[in-house]
């Protein structure tokens, strides 16, 4: 998680700079500090815009990934002011080749880059505003953002962009099919730690808080949930108004999951 919010925040830095010193000076004009934080704003939306991408492409395989990477690839260049530049285009394939070239996938690793630079020209865009100097900013930042994210994923890529062998962003003392499966039987976020009776952290276990009331159905509810894995549900501590149902996994027997 450290290691990403790092890279994260480096490709924000990144992109602000290019907005403020980059794009001028590939017009041939002087630093534009007032397009610091122009840029920096502009690098909080592509990271949003990323996540959607990313997690829009969980259920796609990789021949449909290719597909649709290549064709928002192509539908960037669609438009006036100059959207479809060389640069992005050639950004593109160079992700998608070395994504098969390191065995990431080059779909995957197209689709990362090509669609959420789609939505930069075609939705972010026109909400920022009208112009071909807007224009040419967003796609300049964007392609200097999504390429270099496409990098990073290469490089370190993480369980929520599709590495099974991954860790886990946040760290859980379950198995995340175990946890999954609890928060979707509870409708509910399960904690990464269960309360001891002294108020202090027990991370050997997970939990869920619920009233004293329907403590009982559910705790029935998640032992049928996890009745072919290796799992644990027991009453836990109350705090405040709240009770705690703890999850463990049962010692010396691996999950099945």
């Amino acid at each position: 998680m450290a290691r990403l919010l790092i890279a994260e925040l480096l490709l924000l830095v990144l992109t602000a700079l290019f907005a403020a010193v980059g794009f001028p000076w590939l017009s041939g004009r002087p630093p534009a500090w007032p397009l610091l934080s122009i840029g920096f704003l502009m690098a909080l939306a592509f990271v949003a815009l990323y996540a959607l991408a990313n997690l829009a492409a969980r259920r796609l395989p990789e021949p449909a990934l290719l597909i649709v990477g290549l064709l928002a690839l192509g539908l960037i260049q669609i438009g006036p002011g100059g959207a479809g530049a060389w640069v992005s285009l050639a950004a593109g394939i160079l992700l998608a080749l070395l994504g098969r070239a390191l065995g990431r996938g080059a779909g995957a690793s197209l689709y990362a880059y090509a669609v959420p630079l789609l939505a930069v020209r075609w939705l972010l865009v026109p909400l920022a505003g009208s112009g071909e100097a807007v224009l040419s900013l967003a796609m300049q930042c964007g392609t200097i953002y999504f390429f270099a994210r496409g990098l990073v994923r290469l490089a370190f890529p993480t369980a929520a962009e599709g590495d099974p062998s991954a860790a886990p962003l946040v760290r859980r003392p379950v198995p995340d099919r175990v946890a999954a499966l609890v928060e979707a039987a509870s409708r509910r976020r399960a904690l990464p730690y269960a309360t001891r009776e002294d108020g202090s952290r027990d991370e050997e276990a997970i939990s869920i808080r619920c009233s004293p009331a329907e403590a009982a159905q559910l705790a029935d509810r998640l032992r049928a949930a996890l009745e072919d894995h290796p799992a644990e549900v027991m009453p836990g501590v109350r705090v405040g108004d709240e009770v705690e149902l703890v999850i463990r996994m049962k010692r010396d027997a691996p999950d099945r999951a």
